[in-house]
């Protein structure tokens, strides 16, 4: 390549206005915009400054062959005018391959850095390092490729050591590069739609337990506003195997089997979920929630003194929690109790 045309380039994909202005300049005097084609169509079509559209446009039809240009004018633009769906924006350059005149990879690339879609076509094709193509899909600390349809996860994810946000919904692949377990500062990982296989689901679990101890958590919750309280218990079990330090999922256990008049089993979860929250306390006298948790589960076992005592320091270190007392079922025998309603 032409060190001219690699200084346009370089120009162009700095995206800064003063840059892609000299460079149309040049592009426009020096005859070489039949090699920069995909730059252009990039600019006339995704640029966020109208002036560098027209002229890009300008340039670009002055340049392309008659054929192209009136594909891009009469087709290709109208029919994915604003398109943002992965897969879409594979279709769309797809269309152009029969064009050897413009250079698709970097049409590509452009897609990628001036409206952040293009990931899938640049990955596919290996448009580049798949470091780089993922370092440009990356936002801050979260990387979403959700609904590319990808076949396989490229390995060079585990380079992202900051991610705290990976989402791989809607892809076609079954397994997951190891190296996914470099990313220890993760807090949360979703993979809806995507068939991945239970023995890679299992790995998950073991390599990032504390992220999938809330993923159960919610869903169990969301079980047990829909009153199905059986599954609603096995997932909270589940939780608390994989977070033991978080006592709330032994009382929302508790509590799903207090609902099925298994009341026994529900004491035994209980006790537990009281001692977890009295070692929490002693750690962390200040915490409201946790005063509010013992209190709701002396409730349940009708120690009135000292529940009211609980809450009354619930209260006093957040007075929100007042508001909280008639929606918590454990004090539904206290519910229209004098003495509760003084704290």
């Amino acid at each position: 390549m032409p060190p001219m045309i690699q200084n346009l380039k370089d120009l162009i994909e700095s995206l800064q206005a003063s840059n892609i202005r000299l460079a149309l300049h040049l592009i426009e005097g020096g005859g070489v915009g039949f090699m920069l084609l995909g730059h252009l169509l990039a600019l006339k079509n995704w640029y966020p400054d109208e002036a560098i559209q027209k002229k890009s446009a300008h340039l670009f039809y002055a340049n392309a062959s008659g054929s192209l240009g009136r594909f891009i004018a009469e087709t290709w633009s109208k029919e994915y005018h604003g398109e943002f769906n992965e897969v879409k924006v594979s279709e769309q350059l797809d269309r152009l391959r029969g064009f050897t005149e413009i250079n698709l990879g970097e049409l590509a690339w452009m897609s990628l850095k001036l409206r952040q879609r293009g990931g899938k076509f640049c990955l596919e094709n290996k448009i580049g390092a798949s470091e780089h193509i993922l370092r440009e899909i990356k936002s801050g600390t979260s990387l979403f490729l959700s609904n590319f349809e990808l076949s396989a996860l490229p390995q060079e994810i585990g380079l992202f050591t900051d991610l705290t946000v990976l989402n791989i919904s809607g892809n076609h692949f079954r397994v997951l590069p190891e190296e996914i377990a470099r990313l220890r500062k993760l807090e949360k990982i979703y993979f809806v739609r995507t068939p991945l296989l239970p023995s890679v689901v299992r790995w998950l679990e073991n390599t990032f337990p504390r992220i999938f101890a809330e993923k159960y958590y919610y869903e169990a919750n969301d079980l047990k506003s829909e009153e199905q309280y059986l599954k609603a218990y096995l997932l909270f079990v589940k939780s608390q195997k994989m977070n033991e330090s978080a006592p709330e999922s032994w009382h929302q256990a508790a509590k799903c089997l207090w609902a099925v008049q298994r009341y026994e089993a529900a004491q035994a979860h209980y006790l537990r979920a009281h001692q977890a929250y009295e070692r929490v306390l002693r750690q962390k006298p200040y915490q409201a929630y946790y005063w509010f948790a013992k209190a709701s589960i002396l409730a349940r076992w009708q120690q009135k003194k000292a529940s009211q005592a609980a809450y009354r320091q619930a209260v006093s270190l957040n007075p929100h929690y007042r508001q909280h007392f008639k929606e918590e079922e454990d004090f539904q025998a206290y519910w229209q109790d004098a003495d509760f309603a003084q704290v």
